[in-house]
């Protein structure tokens, strides 16, 4: 949100920088929720080539957006969901409910509260690659073999289930 609101001001000033990232934040921030086909319009932004602010998204969304990139690249004969047919309402509502749509956008005060409501406790904010489990690391949940991180532009919390 914070980027968000820095590039909403920069832009309305015409800095052009700051347009192009405010575009990708408002995807990065909507898309997943108001999608009604898959990859919505994230993965429309990533057919651009040249992409726009690439190094700025790669940096936000990690490997999941290299793997994309990498595949659409080699791949330029991919149609795209945009170009299709419009969907029927079963088709979308099918698609609503597929679980690639996001239902709500925590933060770190609400993912607290919510985790204690359910009962756990010792809550905290962490990096991908901390934990309190032994050995979480080697599941490669949040972090790449490289141990980059998966998702970057991700919110990473640990509770202790009382």
């Amino acid at each position: 949100v914070l980027n968000y609101i820095k590039f909403l001001e920069l832009a309305k000033n015409g800095d052009r920088d700051a347009e192009e990232k405010y575009e990708w934040i408002m995807i990065e921030l909507f898309d997943q929720m108001v999608r009604n086909y898959s990859g919505g319009e994230m993965l429309e932004y990533w057919r651009r080539n040249p992409m726009p602010q690439e190094e700025f998204v790669i940096q936000r969304v990690g490997s999941e957006v290299k793997n994309v990139l990498k595949h659409i690249r080699q791949n330029n004969n991919i149609t795209s969901k945009k170009e299709c047919n419009k969907y029927s309402e079963q088709e979308i509502g099918a698609f609503r409910l597929s679980g690639e749509i996001h239902q709500w956008m925590y933060d770190e005060y609400s993912l607290s509260k919510l985790l204690a409501e359910c009962g756990f406790c010792n809550i905290s904010r962490c990096n991908a690659d901390q934990s309190s489990i032994n050995g979480f690391n080697d599941y490669f949940l949040d972090i790449e073999p490289d141990s980059s991180v998966r998702k970057p532009d991700s919110l990473f919390m640990e509770g202790i289930k009382a």
